[in-house]
């Protein structure tokens, strides 16, 4: 894929690692807030980069599959069945509750 189609305030951006970085960062961008490829573009058009919706939907069929992949393995799966746990604790002279959710192998779950 080619990637020589982005330009920052009118000059060719020359390091692939700069490159890759935008990619990542639109790729990651579009997945993870669930934009417009259009409000992607004008997002880093007000950044200074210049990139076309149709290039950023080529990186995000290209790379997304491949960054979830990678982060699949990392990601903690918690089982389907959970239960809450209250506590009621004394915090200073006040008698509060504590919740906690935990799932069926006694993992505390964060939210």
């Amino acid at each position: 894929m080619r990637l020589n189609n982005i330009n920052v305030r009118g000059r060719k951006l020359l390091t692939t690692e700069v490159k890759n970085r935008f990619v990542l960062l639109c790729v990651r961008w579009y997945c993870r807030y669930q934009l417009s490829y259009r409000n992607l573009s004008e997002m880093m058009r007000e950044r200074g980069l210049e990139v076309h919706h149709s290039t950023i939907y080529k990186w995000v069929q290209r790379y997304a599959p491949e960054i979830n992949n990678r982060i699949r393995p990392y990601l903690k799966m918690s089982g389907t069945s959970y239960r809450v746990d209250e506590m009621y604790i004394r915090v200073g002279c006040r008698c509060k509750y504590l919740y906690r959710v935990v799932d069926k192998e006694g993992q505390t779950i964060y939210m």
